[in-house]
């Protein structure tokens, strides 16, 4: 009977576990919330944790993400995933810094957490996938390349072929491949519309290939499915800021209103909406809109032009 009961109680765990990961991959946050309560405080707990963090931005300090993962960390899979998030928020913190010296140190960082990630587990397809991303922005001179790239994706396609078109087409996408891309990933979205990332990045190499109107159109059915998912909110407003700006407006304040303060892309959503006001003719809610985002980053130059434009405006009429 005991055994009888820890195997189901095992079966249990891993049916959470594979929960987590589907709700990881699909950005869908509640369910995140929801089910990691469940989840025994391990490793585990600790992971899916982080990936809750990361996914709701709450990612300022990367090396106190991945110092919290650690302190969990037993088994060789537990370190390679622990290496994974703190490479993960590296890359995002990359993403926000201007400082190039800092950058340079952000790589250096980047490249040790993925060797753990990949020392310590082969078989971490996503820590693959994100050191093949490393290659693709590091120059060669730092240890960067094309040709390392391939090898390393070629490795994750091998260890998980059943999302061989997913890695190769994201691949692309970094590489600027952009009608390879959208060729690997529209097969992945036809085959299964819930690959939030795969349909983001066919989005993006739409768009990069000229056509925005398909673009936007990935993007609301990817931000309908997912309406967690930032990063395709963003796009979505961005991308129709020319062709719908109320619209473009509508979904720039509900991804402002929605993610943490001090997001990567709050000042370049605000000084979006105050573009779309102004198209509108709304003149106070444009330089509102404006000042908004010098609060999130006061050095935000197109921010700056556009409240000194419209504030020399006011003051002729």
């Amino acid at each position: 009977m005991l055994l009888l009961t820890t195997a189901l109680s095992r079966a249990a765990e891993v049916s959470t576990d594979e929960q987590l990961m589907q709700a990881a991959e699909g950005y869908r946050l509640s369910d995140l919330r929801r089910f990691l309560p469940a989840l025994p405080d391990n490793a585990n707990r600790s992971y899916f944790s982080g990936k809750l963090a990361l996914a709701e931005y709450r990612h300022a300090d990367a090396d106190k993400l991945s110092a919290r993962c650690k302190q969990q960390a037993r088994t060789a899979l537990e370190r390679s995933r622990c290496a994974e998030l703190g490479a993960e928020a590296t890359a995002m913190a990359m993403a926000i810094t201007s400082d190039d010296l800092a950058r340079l140190r952000m790589l250096s960082t980047l490249r040790a957490r993925l060797d753990t990630a990949v020392q310590s587990d082969a078989r971490n397809v996503r820590a693959r996938q994100l050191l093949a991303r490393f290659y693709r922005i590091t120059p060669w001179y730092l240890g960067g390349g094309g040709e390392a790239a391939k090898r390393t994706i070629q490795i994750a396609v091998a260890l998980a072929p059943n999302r061989g078109d997913e890695l190769r087409g994201i691949d692309a996408y970094d590489a600027q491949q952009w009608s390879g891309a959208i060729g690997y990933l529209q097969r992945v979205v036809a085959r299964d519309g819930n690959r939030a990332e795969a349909a983001y990045y066919l989005a993006l190499a739409d768009d990069k290939n000229g056509d925005r109107r398909r673009a936007i159109s990935v993007l609301t059915t990817t931000v309908a499915a997912h309406p967690e998912f930032w990063d395709a909110q963003f796009q979505l407003g961005t991308l129709s800021l020319d062709s719908d700006p109320a619209f473009a407006a509508q979904v720039l304040t509900r991804f402002s209103a929605a993610v943490t303060p001090g997001v990567k892309r709050l000042a370049s959503a605000w000084y979006s909406i105050g573009s779309a006001e102004e198209k509108l003719g709304h003149g106070d809610a444009a330089l509102r809109a404006y000042r908004t985002a010098l609060r999130y980053k006061p050095g935000h130059n197109e921010s700056q032009a556009a409240v000194q434009r419209l504030s020399r405006g006011a003051r002729r009429s």
